[in-house]
């Protein structure tokens, strides 16, 4: 039998070991928060509203600064009583729309996902800008496993620290810190950013390459195609894939902005073979109205005039194509209403801003 010495000092033991890992998650939770006001803003407001367990989006969509400009949930719930919301980031490479979706499916249980391919061209899984893999990726749940293999999968062993604790990243922003640091971000727009102005430069009438001419991306991004498939054929969610609107005509920083047609042809035909749709906008400027003088900020962005035209002709399609209600007056969708009062207030600031500061 044990003494009485070894019993007490086993107990000390385990005391210690206790207050070691009590010690240790209070850390960890400082950490966290401290990550949460330390981390750039940018691009929190694309996502708060998701992890809203009593919001109700029957599609969500994902992808780069394209749909983040040029989708317009509250416009699409005006027009079309469309329950949506806009889960992109600007800048977010392929790899992390995928694991977006997955957030997305997790936490909203949508019908639809429909998936914009603009950042299909980037060369390998690691390219991207830092600061847009930080907006992405701080900004999921932190404790979220897709953002742990999103992390694993598309950074550099080297860089996994700082993105799994954002904090040490930007501790060093104490001196730069403003209200808005600790406030809750507006999401009166369900994660879309409208622009309110008008393109400076002129564009040629747009017309787009064979949709016969293509070419293959590279193999990683079919991958994530394949794996965003196969996940919602899983999860049993619809999914349709988007090229917004944009002007793809000659070279932007060496690169030929012809191929990204290119890409989109060949991934419109790969997986229409699978039994899926892709929405390419870019041949469908006449059909939707869409010009790219007065409905475009710069050559690869919609302004808000642009993006009302988008948002309405996306709503449109998804509804005779996809099992999408109609959900204006239906019961448990009254918050809707409330939230489409205070966009419509937001909504006429913003136009009245901007007719003055052109008279």
């Amino acid at each position: 039998m044990e003494n009485k010495q070894t019993v007490s000092c086993r107990r000390k033991n385990v005391k210690w070991l206790l207050s070691c890992v009590a010690f240790l998650c209070v850390v960890a939770l400082l950490v966290v928060s401290l990550g949460d006001v330390f981390m750039e803003k940018a691009g929190s407001g694309n996502v708060i509203s998701i992890y809203d367990k009593d919001a109700k989006y029957d599609v969500v969509f994902v992808g780069t600064s394209h749909v983040v400009s040029g989708v317009y949930p509250m416009e699409m719930w005006e027009s079309h009583g469309l329950a949506s919301y806009n889960y992109a980031q600007v800048g977010q490479p392929f790899g992390i729309t995928y694991h977006y979706a997955r957030e997305a499916i997790e936490v909203a249980r949508p019908k639809l996902i429909v998936c914009d391919l603009y950042y299909i061209y980037l060369r390998d899984r690691l390219q991207g800008s830092t600061s847009f893999k930080h907006q992405s990726l701080d900004n999921m749940r932190f404790f979220s496993l897709n953002r742990l293999k999103a992390i694993y999968e598309t950074l550099p062993a080297g860089e996994w620290g700082n993105f799994i604790f954002p904090f040490f990243s930007f501790h060093s922003r104490w001196d730069a810190l403003k209200q808005a640091d600790f406030t809750t971000p507006n999401t009166v727009t369900k994660g879309a950013a409208q622009e309110f102005s008008m393109a400076e430069q002129s564009f040629e009438q747009f017309v787009p390459i064979d949709s016969a001419d293509m070419k293959k991306p590279k193999a990683y991004a079919v991958e994530y195609i394949d794996r965003l498939m196969a996940l919602c054929e899983r999860t049993g969610t619809q999914l349709l894939f988007t090229v917004i609107p944009y002007y793809p005509v000659g070279e932007e920083q060496g690169r030929d902005l012809e191929d990204d047609q290119r890409y989109f042809n060949w991934v419109t035909d790969y997986v229409e073979s699978k039994g899926y749709d892709c929405l390419n906008m870019l041949y469908c400027y006449d059909e939707m109205g869409f010009d790219p003088a007065q409905h475009m900020r710069e050559w690869n962005h919609c302004n808000y005039w642009g993006g009302v035209v988008v948002s309405r002709y996306l709503a449109e399609y998804i509804q005779q194509h996809y099992d999408i209600p109609n959900r204006a007056g239906q019961e448990g969708y009254e918050q809707w209403d409330k939230d489409m009062k205070a966009y419509d207030a937001w909504r006429k600031k913003q136009l009245d801003a901007f007719e003055k500061n052109n008279d």
